[in-house]
C-alpha cells in the first residue's frame, strides 16, 4: 500500500458521526433526500437476491445508458445474473427486474463496508472517471475483479477531497483490466505501472452497443406498400417542429413528387396540428395503419407507434430525429444509425448530445439549425449516394461500439466463470 493510500484510509477511519452530521445538513437544506443519505452511508434499501451480481459504476448519464445496454447483452448470456448500477446522475432511474440503482457510499470505511457486505459483487465495471480510492481499495482487498472502461485523463479521473501525490496511480493499479478509448489514456495507465497485458485499446463504450432486432417479415410487408416511392421518417416529432418538417417535405416534393413522409409524434394528441399543417400545404394525409393499403395520392403517413422506430429506421433511407429542433432535446440517434438510416438532426441533442457529437465527428449525420436548413438537408439527402454515405459512416461507428461492448462483455463473462469455479 502506498503512503497516499495509507493517508486516505486514515481519513476514512474518522468517526462516522462527522459524516452523518454532514449528510444530515444536506438533507435539511434539501440538497439530498433521506433515502439518498442512507444509501451514501451504505445502508441497503433493496434486497440483493441470490446468484451472480455484476456491479457497474456509471460516471454520468451517457455512461449509465451504455451500462444498461451492456446489461441487456449480459442478461442474454446469463439470464439469472443481477446488475447493480451506481451513478452520480442527479435523478436515479427506477430499478428494473434485474437492475438495481443506488448511490455510491461515501469514502468512509464503515459506509463502504456496509455497502460491500450487502451487495457482495462478483465483478465491478467502472465506467468513466471519478475513482473512489477507499472504495476501490476495499473492493480489491475482497478479491473482487475490477475493470476500468473509458477512463478519464485529467483531474476528473479521481474523486477525493484532498490532493495526495501518487494516489491516482496507486488507485489505477487496483484494477485488473483497463479498457481505454484513446492512446493518451493508455499512456497514463502505463505510467501508473499497470502492465501492458492488462491494458486494452478499444473504442468508447456507447449507448448504441445494444442489439436492435426487427421483424424482417413485417418490414418486408410494410415496404411493399411503398414500392419504389422514396420515403423519409420523422421520429418522435414535437409540436413546435411540425411546421418545419412539413415545410421541408413540401420542398422535397418539388424535387421528388412521389416522396412520402412517415411521421410519429411524441404526443399523438398533436395529430390535429399535423393534419392542419399538411392541409395548408396542399398535402394528403393518411392516419393509422396500412391494413387498407396506401394510395399514391397520400403524401404524409401518420403512424403513432414509437416502439416501431427501429422498423421505420430500416425502411426509410433518411430520418429526422425529433426534438432536436425543439426545447426538449433529441431522441437517441443510435437506433437509426444501427438500422442504416441517414440522420438529419437539429442542434439540441439533449441527453444524447454525446452520441450526436461522436456521430458528427465521423461525419455520420447532417446537422440543420432551422427550418430552411432542414429543407436543404432533406433535398440533399434525397440523393441516394449521399444518404448511403452518411448511413454507412453511422453504421461503422455503431459497429465499432458493438465491438467494444463485445470485448468488455467477454471479459465480464470470463471473470464470472472464474468466480464460479472458485466458489464451487
Amino acid at each position: 500500500m502506498s503512503r497516499s493510500q495509507q493517508a486516505l484510509l486514515f481519513l476514512a477511519r474518522l468517526p462516522e458521526s462527522r459524516v452523518e452530521a454532514r449528510l444530515d445538513r444536506l438533507v435539511e437544506t434539501g440538497a439530498i433526500t433521506s433515502k439518498e443519505r442512507d444509501q451514501r452511508l451504505g445502508y441497503a434499501q433493496s434486497p440483493r437476491g441470490g446468484g451472480e451480481l455484476v456491479w457497474f459504476h456509471a460516471a454520468g448519464e451517457e455512461e449509465c445508458r451504455a451500462c444498461v445496454a451492456l446489461c441487456a447483452r449480459l442478461f442474454e448470456d446469463r439470464p439469472e445474473t443481477q446488475a447493480l448500477i451506481t451513478t452520480r446522475v442527479d435523478q436515479l432511474p427506477p430499478s428494473q427486474d434485474q437492475i438495481t440503482y443506488v448511490r455510491l457510499p461515501v469514502e468512509s470505511l464503515q459506509a463502504v463496508g456496509r455497502f460491500l457486505r450487502h451487495w457482495d459483487p462478483d465483478c465491478l465495471v467502472w465506467t468513466g472517471g471519478g475513482y473512489r480510492p477507499t472504495l476501490l481499495y476495499e473492493v480489491h482487498k475482497r478479491g473482487v475483479p475490477c475493470l476500468s472502461v473509458d477512463s478519464v485523463v485529467g483531474d476528473a479521473s479521481i474523486d477525493v477531497p484532498v490532493h495526495l501525490p501518487g494516489l491516482l496511480p496507486a488507485t489505477m493499479r487496483l484494477f485488473d483490466e483497463a479498457f481505454c478509448s484513446e492512446t493518451r489514456a493508455v499512456a497514463l495507465w502505463r505510467r501508473a505501472g499497470v502492465s501492458t497485458d492488462r491494458i486494452v485499446l478499444t473504442g468508447p463504450l456507447e449507448d448504441g452497443t445494444r442489439h436492435i432486432r426487427i421483424d424482417e417479415t413485417k418490414r418486408a410487408e410494410i415496404a411493399e406498400h411503398f414500392g419504389t416511392r422514396p420515403v423519409w421518417y420523422a421520429a418522435a416529432l414535437r409540436s413546435d417542429e411540425i411546421a418545419s418538417v412539413v415545410s421541408a417535405h413540401a420542398t422535397g416534393l418539388r424535387r421528388s413528387h412521389r416522396l412520402i413522409l412517415v411521421v410519429d409524434l411524441e404526443n399523438p394528441q398533436d395529430v390535429g396540428e399535423l393534419i392542419a399543417a399538411c392541409v395548408s400545404n396542399g398535402m394528403n394525409v393518411q392516419t393509422g395503419n396500412l391494413h387498407l393499403g396506401l394510395s399514391d395520392a397520400v403524401q404524409v403517413l401518420f403512424m403513432p407507434n414509437q416502439s416501431a422506430h427501429p422498423l421505420w429506421f430500416r425502411i426509410a433511407p433518411v430520418s429526422y430525429m425529433g426534438g432536436s429542433l425543439s426545447r426538449e432535446g433529441a431522441i437517441d440517434p443510435y437506433p437509426a444509425a444501427a438500422m442504416g438510416s441517414a440522420i438529419l438532426h437539429g442542434p439540441n441533442g439533449g441527453e444524447h448530445s454525446g452520441g450526436y457529437a461522436r456521430l458528427q465527428k465521423v461525419r455520420a449525420t447532417r446537422l440543420v439549425r432551422n427550418a430552411r436548413e432542414l429543407a436543404v438537408g432533406l433535398s440533399d439527402l434525397l440523393s441516394p449516394d449521399l444518404a448511403a454515405e452518411l448511413a454507412h459512416a453511422a453504421w461503422e461507428s455503431t459497429s465499432a461500439g458493438a465491438e467494444t461492448a463485445d470485448r468488455i462483455l467477454d471479459s465480464i463473462l470470463q471473470t464470472l466463470d472464474g468466480r464460479s469455479e472458485v466458489r464451487s
